[in-house]
C-alpha cells in the first residue's frame, strides 16, 4: 500500500500542475504519470529497505512507463473524441 500510495500521490501531484499548465498532451500527462508513479514507488523502496540500490531498476520503469503512458494517453484522446470533450 505504501509504495502505491507514494506513486500515487507524487504522479497525482505534478499531473495535476502539469494540467493546470494546459501546456501538454493527454499522451505527456500519462507518460508522466506512469513515469511518476514508478519514481514514487521506488523512493518508497529505497526509503524502506535503506539501499538506493533498487533505483537500478530505473531505467527499466521508465521504458515501461513511456509504452503503457502513450497508450493511455492515446486511448484518452480517443475517448475524447467519441464523447466530444474538448480540452
Amino acid at each position: 500500500l505504501l509504495y502505491s500510495a507514494a506513486g500515487g500521490l507524487l504522479a497525482l501531484t505534478v499531473c495535476w500542475l502539469m494540467h493546470k499548465t494546459k501546456f501538454f498532451s493527454p499522451i505527456g500527462l500519462s507518460v508522466a504519470g506512469a513515469a511518476l508513479h514508478h519514481v514514487g514507488q521506488l523512493i518508497c523502496a529505497a526509503l524502506i529497505t535503506g539501499s538506493t540500490s533498487v533505483i537500478a531498476y530505473l531505467p527499466v520503469m521508465l521504458l515501461c512507463s513511456l509504452v503503457t503512458g502513450t497508450i493511455t494517453g492515446l486511448l484518452c484522446i480517443l475517448i475524447y473524441k467519441r464523447i466530444k470533450i474538448s480540452r
